[in-house]
């Protein structure tokens, strides 16, 4: 058997925070649609916002509660993750962008109270079924949602490949940070990601040189049929 060559199904991270905002986007606007509907499409939307711009493993994201993994302040919030939650078994933080920001607070004020039973448990992302969502029901998001819009089926291995690799392709410069961005500890990472955009710049290159090739040449002459 061959591998599978997933790179035609990525979708870029700027593309998954731009559904995700249409989403949430939606969810306020829909007057029409009933009230679980549109509190479900919030949740979807911002559970892949965040993924976008912070590509969690399936676990980490499931694992995540209001009390112990959410710290709010004056001036923004921060979501943690402890040992016991990453494969790498060290704390991880990160600050919420300030376009996530109003609309995370939104979730935490209004969306998620509104769920069955969201006073009964502490998971930041709740169910219809009256349960934190579980890494299925993570799975069964993205597998949606995202072919509802672009066509494409992805999973949550998918959205942490697409991170690093458009990081790769389009800011190679920062290719650094790509362990980091998918909580590694491993070198490896980086040097798998700076190999691919080191291939695709020469890619790059070698299509700009043909094409500079092929405009010195004359143009093809047609031969007369005889």
């Amino acid at each position: 058997t061959r591998p599978e060559d997933r790179f035609e199904r990525l979708v870029p991270p700027s593309q998954l925070l731009d559904l995700g905002i249409e989403l949430m986007d939606w969810a306020n606007a829909a007057d029409d649609a009933r009230q679980r509907v549109r509190d479900i499409a919030y949740r979807d939307g911002f559970i892949i916002s965040l993924l976008s711009v912070w590509p969690l493993r399936r676990r980490s994201i499931a694992a995540m509660t209001v009390g112990n993994h959410v710290c709010l302040d004056p001036d923004g919030a921060t979501l943690l993750l402890h040992p016991e939650d990453t494969k790498s078994k060290r704390e991880e933080s990160f600050r919420m962008p300030d376009y996530l920001l109003p609309h995370f607070r939104h979730y935490l004020g209004k969306v998620r109270p509104r769920f069955p039973g969201a006073n009964r448990h502490d998971g930041l992302w709740t169910s219809i079924q009256s349960r934190p969502l579980s890494g299925t029901g993570l799975y069964r998001i993205l597998h949606t949602r995202i072919p509802t819009r672009y066509g494409k089926q992805m999973s949550l291995h998918d959205v942490r490949r697409s991170a690093a690799t458009f990081i790769a392709t389009t800011v190679p410069e920062l290719v650094g940070i790509t362990p980091g961005v998918l909580q590694h500890s491993s070198p490896e990472v980086h040097q798998k990601h700076y190999n691919l955009a080191r291939s695709f710049e020469a890619s790059r290159r070698q299509i700009r040189a043909m094409s500079i090739i092929r405009d010195q040449l004359p143009p093809p002459r047609l031969q007369k049929r005889k």
